[in-house]
């Protein structure tokens, strides 16, 4: 799927396999995606467009589980 960092501060960033790189703010409310084409998007994130949902997505629920605790994540399955 791609590379997925998250930082202290909030925020993610996603490096997808296919070159498209989104970045997230701590609050989950934007996204700025960087599409293979070269094209960069702002999104937001409660309404994402069908052919962008699937990057915003994964990022929302590598988000969700990188801000758990450790026993918070291991139930997160």
């Amino acid at each position: 799927m791609g590379l997925f960092r998250a930082f202290g501060d909030g925020r993610v960033r996603v490096l997808f396999r296919d070159r498209a790189i989104l970045s997230m703010d701590p609050q989950a409310k934007f996204c700025s995606l960087f599409l293979p084409s070269g094209d960069s998007i702002t999104l937001l994130a409660t309404a994402p467009s069908p052919q962008h949902a699937r990057y915003l997505v994964a990022a929302q629920s590598f988000q969700q589980w990188a801000f758990q605790t450790p026993v918070e994540r291991a139930a997160y399955v």
